[in-house]
């Protein structure tokens, strides 16, 4: 439970972007990507700062050329114009900056939190019962669309105040 807390006590926004790893489908670590990515900026521009962050992922070669991909692709304006990305909001990426860095998650806490989230948010798309009380504390923080949730299990309210 305290676990699950941790990114409503820091306030740390939670995005998603997810791919069915059992398809096998080239490319679905590249959309997961890309649909955070997307989401990253578009809450970074929703807020007048002038602030920029960074993605930090974790060092595991299954995804690492993926995430680059999806990064490089997201900050060209051609190659965004020409492909399944056109007409998206948000892009080309502007406040994600640089490259994605990799890390070994035993090194780094932010890659800790997230596959916690990632363990939380999994476990509510297959439907597991037992997992509810934790995702309702952290869905609060999810930025996003929550019509990727289905329909609600328990009390929760996904990131901005939606309920559904």
């Amino acid at each position: 439970r305290r676990l699950a807390r941790l990114p409503a006590a820091f306030g740390l926004p939670v995005v998603v972007g997810h791919a069915d790893k059992v398809s096998g489908q080239p490319g679905a670590a590249t959309s997961a990507a890309a649909i955070a990515e997307i989401a990253i900026e578009t809450r970074m521009r929703r807020y007048p700062r002038d602030e920029l962050c960074m993605v930090i992922a974790e060092d595991t070669e299954r995804v690492k050329q993926g995430i680059r991909d999806a990064h490089a692709l997201l900050r060209d304006p051609e190659r965004i114009a020409r492909g399944a990305f056109a007409g998206f909001s948000g892009l080309p990426l502007k406040r994600v900056a640089e490259t994605p860095y990799f890390a070994p998650k035993a090194e780094a806490k932010s890659l800790q939190i997230a596959d916690l989230c990632a363990f939380l948010i999994m476990r509510r798309l297959a439907r597991q019962e037992s997992s509810q009380e934790f995702f309702e504390q952290l869905s609060p923080q999810i930025a996003g669309p929550a019509v990727v949730f289905g329909a609600r299990i328990g009390t929760e309210r996904i990131g901005d105040g939606l309920i559904y």
